[in-house]
């Protein structure tokens, strides 16, 4: 059975740098995996309430199903004051739902891209890595990138494409390996 990437874009913008660097990983992955994009923008319509519930938040139900079935998730979004986009912020609030059915997330795999301007995007993947990896998430190497616009040279964004790249094949390939493996308490001897 094939793997399936899912790349959520985390931008109000659907044409920016992290979404191009979104579709130079899910390009990669397209290799070895069925791929899916989507953007936050058309979904996530209002924050979460700290009601951590486990009904489907409003308007997140087609992306929740592609979650669910997603083997590896590629998460994109733009650094706002060192720290992830609200929409982005919304929706892994919102996944808490997924969380509380069962750790719906435990076992997939995950890669991270932030895009700045300033300063702030490995803080921003910090704050994005911390509540997915206890969701189950599991993280390849080099699966988390920064790209600052304004501070990279040529030679600099050449190299940043390439780690797009890179996680998108990192991701994959932990993903093959991974698949099926019981990650929970229930899976200990």
């Amino acid at each position: 059975m094939a793997l399936f990437v899912l790349g959520v874009n985390g931008s109000p913008h659907k044409d920016g740098v992290g979404s191009a660097l979104l579709t130079r990983a899910l390009d990669q992955c397209v290799r070895e995996a069925k791929v899916a994009r989507v953007d936050l923008a058309d979904h996530v319509t209002n924050f979460c309430d700290g009601e951590y519930r486990s009904a489907t938040p409003e308007g997140l139900g087609e992306l929740f199903k592609l979650l669910e079935l997603a083997d590896a998730v590629i998460f994109s979004t733009p650094v706002y004051w060192f720290n992830m986009s609200a929409l982005m912020k919304a929706f892994i609030e919102h996944m808490t739902a997924l969380e509380n059915r069962g750790f719906v997330c435990e076992g997939k795999v995950a890669g991270l891209i932030a895009t700045c301007e300033e300063d702030g995007g490995q803080s921003a993947l910090s704050l994005m890595a911390a509540p997915l990896v206890h969701m189950g998430f599991l993280l390849p190497p080099y699966a988390m990138l920064f790209y600052n616009k304004n501070m990279a040279e040529k030679s600099e964004a050449d190299w940043q494409t390439k780690d797009a790249a890179l996680i998108g094949a990192n991701v994959v390939r932990l993903a093959q390996q991974v698949k099926g493996i019981n990650w929970g308490y229930d899976g200990m001897g």
